[in-house]
């Protein structure tokens, strides 16, 4: 099914990300582009959804890029120095250092869970992309996370929230964190409004992130979009996952037929 996946680095805000290529049998100038949760990694076993998806898009034909956001796995840092602005600069150098790579790439899709689906709204203008999937992605996260913090320099999240994948350091976030959030959010609204081709997946009886939330996501996309609801109760959607990827390759295929 694939050459085989190779691990390589770059430096991002002058760290360094870890990540992973892996590329089809046959020549192809297509890939997907993927973004871990807030406290998840690359790892299959951390995050298995978008492992299973990454497999299966390989064996349609895709290029595909998984790689640790700063303060996740392999990559720099600890999970208590993250920003979510941080987060964009390290995706905005991934599709980088892919388009060096791989210069023959004219076509690229992203899927990005939660947090990373709001990474990948912030940068919706981009270029480069092609078509995007946000799953389980919450409109609004300065309202969510003002709960946790009343202008100190850190805030431990143990007992508070439960993290999502293993957490690299101490499961605290520093005032940086929250102190951009309004921001981002602001940002996020304008970013979704300016994405071409946009899937959005939401659980019906997701315990982090409300339905209503996730409407808000695809209520504000202005492109080409296209809304699956999950009856489910799983913010990892863990019992859906044949049927969502199924979905998520049908949708980049649909685009590349």
């Amino acid at each position: 099914m694939t050459s085989g996946g190779e691990t390589v680095t770059f430096l991002s805000q002058g760290k360094k990300i870890v990540g992973v290529i892996e590329c089809p049998e046959q020549l192809t100038a297509r890939a997907v582009v993927f973004a871990h949760g807030l406290s998840n990694s690359k790892d299959p076993v951390d995050i298995p959804l978008l492992y299973r998806i990454n497999n299966a898009l390989l064996a349609a034909g895709y290029i595909t890029m998984r790689f640790d956001f700063f303060g996740s796995g392999e990559s720099d840092g600890q999970f208590c120095d993250k920003t979510i602005s941080a987060m964009r600069e390290n995706f905005l150098d991934a599709l980088t250092f892919l388009k060096i790579k791989h210069p023959e790439i004219n076509w690229i899709g992203t899927v990005g869970k939660s947090i990373g689906g709001t990474v990948l709204a912030l940068i919706g203008g981009d270029p480069r992309l092609s078509a995007s999937v946000l799953m389980t992605m919450r409109y609004s996260l300065a309202p969510f996370f003002a709960k946790f913090w009343s202008g100190q320099d850190e805030v431990n999240l143990s007992g508070k929230v439960p993290p999502t994948g293993a957490v690299k350091g101490k499961f605290s976030l520093s005032k940086n964190f929250f102190a951009e959030l309004p921001q981002i959010d602001a940002d996020v609204a304008k970013g979704l409004k300016q994405m071409a081709r946009t899937l959005v997946v939401i659980n019906e009886g997701d315990e982090k992130i409300s339905l209503e939330s996730g409407r808000e996501v695809y209520d504000n996309l202005s492109g080409i979009k296209e809304l699956i609801t999950i009856p489910g109760h799983d913010h990892e959607l863990a019992e859906n996952e044949a049927q969502i990827t199924i979905k998520v390759v049908d949708f980049f295929n649909q685009l590349n037929s």
